[in-house]
Protein backbone atom coordinates (compact mmCIF):
# COMPACT_ATOMS: atom_id res chain seq x y z
CA UNK A 1 0.00 0.00 0.00
CA UNK A 2 1.28 3.54 -0.91
CA UNK A 3 2.78 5.04 2.49
CA UNK A 4 1.33 8.47 2.63
CA UNK A 5 -2.21 7.37 2.61
CA UNK A 6 -3.39 7.72 5.80
CA UNK A 7 -5.98 5.13 6.46
CA UNK A 8 -7.66 6.68 9.46
CA UNK A 9 -8.78 9.26 7.15
CA UNK A 10 -9.61 7.13 4.91
CA UNK A 11 -11.89 5.89 7.20
CA UNK A 12 -13.26 8.90 8.41
CA UNK A 13 -14.29 9.36 4.75
CA UNK A 14 -15.52 5.89 4.55
CA UNK A 15 -18.47 7.15 6.98
CA UNK A 16 -19.29 10.14 5.75
CA UNK A 17 -19.74 8.22 2.15
CA UNK A 18 -22.06 5.60 3.92
CA UNK A 19 -24.31 8.04 5.70
CA UNK A 20 -24.61 9.97 2.26
CA UNK A 21 -25.17 6.86 0.03
CA UNK A 22 -27.43 5.38 2.87
CA UNK A 23 -29.40 8.71 2.34
CA UNK A 24 -29.94 8.58 -1.46
CA UNK A 25 -31.43 4.98 -1.39
CA UNK A 26 -33.66 6.29 1.24
CA UNK A 27 -32.53 4.08 4.16
CA UNK A 28 -31.44 4.36 7.38
CA UNK A 29 -30.42 1.41 8.37
CA UNK A 30 -28.02 -1.66 7.09
CA UNK A 31 -28.29 -5.53 7.04
CA UNK A 32 -24.79 -7.02 6.79
CA UNK A 33 -23.37 -10.72 6.50
CA UNK A 34 -20.74 -11.22 9.41
CA UNK A 35 -18.31 -13.87 9.53
CA UNK A 36 -14.63 -13.79 10.43
CA UNK A 37 -13.14 -12.47 7.45
CA UNK A 38 -11.73 -8.85 7.86
CA UNK A 39 -14.27 -7.39 4.83
CA UNK A 40 -17.50 -8.58 6.64
CA UNK A 41 -16.37 -7.68 10.50
CA UNK A 42 -14.74 -4.35 8.62
CA UNK A 43 -17.95 -3.57 6.75
CA UNK A 44 -20.02 -4.14 9.86
CA UNK A 45 -17.68 -2.00 12.23
CA UNK A 46 -17.90 0.97 9.71
CA UNK A 47 -21.42 0.87 9.50
CA UNK A 48 -21.64 1.21 13.36
CA UNK A 49 -19.79 4.13 13.34
CA UNK A 50 -21.13 5.54 10.90
CA UNK A 51 -24.79 5.51 11.50
CA UNK A 52 -25.04 3.88 15.03
CA UNK A 53 -25.51 0.15 16.52
CA UNK A 54 -28.66 0.57 16.98
CA UNK A 55 -29.35 0.83 13.15
CA UNK A 56 -27.35 -1.98 12.08
CA UNK A 57 -27.98 -5.88 12.12
CA UNK A 58 -25.28 -8.55 11.20
CA UNK A 59 -26.54 -11.90 10.32
CA UNK A 60 -24.04 -14.58 10.90
CA UNK A 61 -24.45 -17.58 8.07
CA UNK A 62 -21.15 -19.90 8.28
CA UNK A 63 -20.49 -21.99 5.29
CA UNK A 64 -19.00 -24.73 7.61
CA UNK A 65 -18.03 -25.27 11.50
CA UNK A 66 -15.18 -23.26 10.48
CA UNK A 67 -14.03 -21.18 14.35
CA UNK A 68 -16.49 -17.96 13.90
CA UNK A 69 -15.97 -16.78 17.49
CA UNK A 70 -14.46 -13.72 16.11
CA UNK A 71 -17.68 -12.61 14.33
CA UNK A 72 -18.97 -13.06 17.86
CA UNK A 73 -16.77 -11.06 19.05
CA UNK A 74 -17.02 -8.04 16.91
CA UNK A 75 -21.02 -8.20 17.10
CA UNK A 76 -20.72 -8.07 21.06
CA UNK A 77 -18.17 -5.83 21.17
CA UNK A 78 -19.91 -3.73 18.76
CA UNK A 79 -23.94 -3.91 20.07
CA UNK A 80 -24.92 -5.07 17.31
CA UNK A 81 -28.36 -6.73 17.13
CA UNK A 82 -27.77 -10.13 15.23
CA UNK A 83 -29.11 -13.73 14.17
CA UNK A 84 -27.27 -16.77 13.57
CA UNK A 85 -29.16 -18.82 10.66
CA UNK A 86 -29.33 -22.31 9.55
CA UNK A 87 -29.42 -21.93 5.64
CA UNK A 88 -28.34 -25.28 4.72
CA UNK A 89 -31.55 -27.34 4.75
CA UNK A 90 -32.91 -24.66 2.11
CA UNK A 91 -29.68 -25.39 0.11
CA UNK A 92 -30.45 -29.36 0.15
CA UNK A 93 -33.99 -28.15 -1.10
CA UNK A 94 -32.77 -26.22 -4.15
CA UNK A 95 -30.53 -29.06 -5.05
CA UNK A 96 -33.92 -31.47 -4.92
CA UNK A 97 -35.45 -29.03 -7.55
CA UNK A 98 -32.33 -28.72 -9.91
CA UNK A 99 -31.82 -32.46 -9.60
CA UNK A 100 -35.53 -32.74 -10.97
CA UNK A 101 -34.49 -31.09 -14.04
CA UNK A 102 -31.53 -33.16 -15.09
CA UNK A 103 -31.98 -34.61 -18.07
CA UNK A 104 -34.49 -32.16 -19.30
CA UNK A 105 -33.60 -28.62 -19.49
CA UNK A 106 -30.03 -29.66 -18.89
CA UNK A 107 -27.26 -32.27 -18.56
CA UNK A 108 -26.39 -32.09 -15.13
CA UNK A 109 -25.74 -28.75 -12.99
CA UNK A 110 -22.34 -27.29 -13.26
CA UNK A 111 -19.84 -26.83 -10.52
CA UNK A 112 -20.08 -23.45 -10.76
CA UNK A 113 -23.72 -23.82 -10.00
CA UNK A 114 -22.58 -25.75 -6.97
CA UNK A 115 -20.38 -23.02 -5.82
CA UNK A 116 -22.37 -19.78 -6.58
CA UNK A 117 -26.25 -21.62 -5.13
CA UNK A 118 -25.00 -21.04 -1.23
CA UNK A 119 -23.85 -17.26 -1.92
CA UNK A 120 -26.93 -16.60 -3.34
CA UNK A 121 -29.07 -17.98 -1.03
CA UNK A 122 -27.93 -16.72 1.38
CA UNK A 123 -28.44 -12.85 -0.24
CA UNK A 124 -31.91 -14.14 -0.73
CA UNK A 125 -32.30 -14.45 2.89
CA UNK A 126 -30.42 -11.22 3.43
CA UNK A 127 -33.04 -9.15 1.23
CA UNK A 128 -35.71 -10.81 3.16
CA UNK A 129 -34.69 -9.51 6.13
CA UNK A 130 -34.06 -6.03 5.14
CA UNK A 131 -37.22 -6.21 3.50
CA UNK A 132 -38.63 -7.08 7.00
CA UNK A 133 -37.25 -4.14 8.90
CA UNK A 134 -38.31 -1.01 7.37
CA UNK A 135 -35.62 1.33 5.77
CA UNK A 136 -33.01 -1.37 5.67
CA UNK A 137 -30.55 -1.83 2.65
CA UNK A 138 -27.80 -4.46 2.63
CA UNK A 139 -24.44 -2.99 2.77
CA UNK A 140 -21.85 -5.16 0.59
CA UNK A 141 -18.85 -6.84 1.58
CA UNK A 142 -17.12 -7.02 -1.38
CA UNK A 143 -13.49 -5.71 -1.70
CA UNK A 144 -11.48 -4.48 -4.88
CA UNK A 145 -9.31 -7.37 -5.22
CA UNK A 146 -12.03 -9.43 -5.78
CA UNK A 147 -14.15 -7.13 -7.47
CA UNK A 148 -11.42 -6.65 -10.13
CA UNK A 149 -11.06 -10.39 -11.17
CA UNK A 150 -14.74 -10.92 -10.49
CA UNK A 151 -14.17 -13.75 -7.70
CA UNK A 152 -17.50 -13.12 -6.18
CA UNK A 153 -20.76 -14.69 -7.19
CA UNK A 154 -23.06 -12.62 -9.13
CA UNK A 155 -26.18 -11.38 -7.19
CA UNK A 156 -24.33 -13.78 -3.98
CA UNK A 157 -24.15 -12.31 -0.80
CA UNK A 158 -20.79 -10.48 -1.58
CA UNK A 159 -23.95 -7.53 -3.33
CA UNK A 160 -26.09 -4.65 -1.85
CA UNK A 161 -27.15 -1.48 -1.87
CA UNK A 162 -23.92 0.40 -1.20
CA UNK A 163 -20.10 -0.85 -1.44
CA UNK A 164 -17.68 0.69 1.33
CA UNK A 165 -15.23 -1.64 0.87
CA UNK A 166 -15.15 -2.13 -2.93
CA UNK A 167 -12.18 0.58 -3.27
CA UNK A 168 -9.65 -1.40 -1.20
CA UNK A 169 -7.96 -4.35 -2.08
CA UNK A 170 -7.82 -7.25 0.74
CA UNK A 171 -4.65 -6.03 2.05
CA UNK A 172 -5.26 -2.43 2.70
CA UNK A 173 -9.06 -3.87 4.35
CA UNK A 174 -6.59 -5.31 6.71
CA UNK A 175 -4.71 -2.11 7.48
CA UNK A 176 -8.09 -0.69 8.21
CA UNK A 177 -9.15 -3.31 10.46
CA UNK A 178 -5.86 -2.12 12.62
CA UNK A 179 -7.01 1.25 12.23
CA UNK A 180 -10.37 1.28 13.32
CA UNK A 181 -8.85 -0.56 16.44
CA UNK A 182 -10.93 -3.39 17.06
CA UNK A 183 -10.77 -6.15 19.11
CA UNK A 184 -7.76 -8.31 18.23
CA UNK A 185 -8.22 -11.83 17.08
CA UNK A 186 -6.91 -14.63 18.89
CA UNK A 187 -4.10 -16.74 17.98
CA UNK A 188 -6.79 -19.28 16.71
CA UNK A 189 -8.42 -17.01 14.58
CA UNK A 190 -5.74 -15.34 12.61
CA UNK A 191 -6.02 -18.15 9.96
CA UNK A 192 -9.54 -16.25 8.90
CA UNK A 193 -7.76 -12.88 8.07
CA UNK A 194 -5.47 -14.00 5.22
CA UNK A 195 -6.11 -11.11 2.90
CA UNK A 196 -8.63 -11.22 1.63
CA UNK A 197 -9.33 -15.16 1.96
CA UNK A 198 -8.06 -18.16 2.38
CA UNK A 199 -5.03 -19.42 1.06
CA UNK A 200 -6.30 -22.56 -1.20
CA UNK A 201 -8.82 -19.71 -3.06
CA UNK A 202 -4.87 -18.77 -3.95
CA UNK A 203 -4.08 -22.10 -5.06
CA UNK A 204 -7.37 -22.54 -7.66
CA UNK A 205 -6.48 -18.93 -8.92
CA UNK A 206 -2.84 -20.01 -9.33
CA UNK A 207 -1.83 -16.98 -7.67
CA UNK A 208 -1.72 -14.74 -4.41
CA UNK A 209 -3.67 -12.29 -3.60
CA UNK A 210 -0.59 -9.99 -2.55
CA UNK A 211 0.23 -10.53 -6.32
CA UNK A 212 -3.06 -9.29 -7.30
CA UNK A 213 -3.03 -6.37 -5.10
CA UNK A 214 0.70 -5.66 -5.91
CA UNK A 215 -0.65 -5.54 -9.49
CA UNK A 216 -3.63 -3.67 -8.99
CA UNK A 217 -1.77 -0.78 -6.77
CA UNK A 218 1.50 -0.59 -8.64
CA UNK A 219 1.15 -1.64 -12.14
CA UNK A 220 3.85 -4.66 -11.44
CA UNK A 221 3.70 -8.60 -11.92
CA UNK A 222 6.84 -10.46 -12.54
CA UNK A 223 5.12 -13.30 -14.20
CA UNK A 224 3.71 -12.30 -17.77
CA UNK A 225 1.79 -15.38 -17.42
CA UNK A 226 -0.30 -14.18 -14.31
CA UNK A 227 -0.42 -10.89 -15.41
CA UNK A 228 -2.51 -12.10 -18.54
CA UNK A 229 -4.24 -14.29 -16.62
CA UNK A 230 -5.41 -11.33 -14.07
CA UNK A 231 -6.32 -9.42 -17.40
CA UNK A 232 -8.49 -12.04 -18.72
CA UNK A 233 -10.49 -12.50 -15.39
CA UNK A 234 -11.03 -8.92 -15.12
CA UNK A 235 -12.21 -8.06 -18.47
CA UNK A 236 -13.98 -11.60 -18.51
CA UNK A 237 -15.76 -10.14 -15.57
CA UNK A 238 -17.12 -6.86 -16.34
CA UNK A 239 -20.55 -7.78 -17.01
CA UNK A 240 -21.11 -8.82 -13.26
CA UNK A 241 -20.90 -5.03 -12.21
CA UNK A 242 -22.46 -2.90 -15.34
CA UNK A 243 -25.77 -1.69 -14.17
CA UNK A 244 -29.06 -3.62 -16.54
CA UNK A 245 -29.25 -2.88 -19.90
CA UNK A 246 -32.62 -0.59 -21.06
CA UNK A 247 -33.78 -0.79 -24.42
CA UNK A 248 -34.00 2.85 -25.34
CA UNK A 249 -37.23 3.10 -26.61
CA UNK A 250 -37.82 5.82 -29.02
CA UNK A 251 -41.27 5.92 -27.30
CA UNK A 252 -41.65 9.20 -25.03
CA UNK A 253 -42.28 9.10 -21.26
CA UNK A 254 -44.28 12.42 -20.24
CA UNK A 255 -44.79 11.51 -16.59
CA UNK A 256 -42.87 14.13 -14.32
CA UNK A 257 -39.34 12.74 -12.90
CA UNK A 258 -39.14 14.79 -9.73
CA UNK A 259 -35.01 14.19 -9.92
CA UNK A 260 -34.31 14.36 -13.53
Amino acid sequence: MNENLNMESIAENILVWIREELAATGGDKLVVSVLVDPDSVVAAVLAVKAIGSENVYGIVMPNTRENIGYAYTILEAYNIANATLDYHTLTVDYYGVLNALRGKLFKDYTRETIFNLPSRIKMTLLYAIAQSIPGSRILSTLNLTRRWIGYTTLNGDDFGAIAPLAGLTGSEVLELESALQMPPRRPREQDNCAPPAKANESVKLGFTYETLDLYLREGLCNDAAIKAKIDQMHEASKYKFKPMSFYPSPLPILAHDVNA
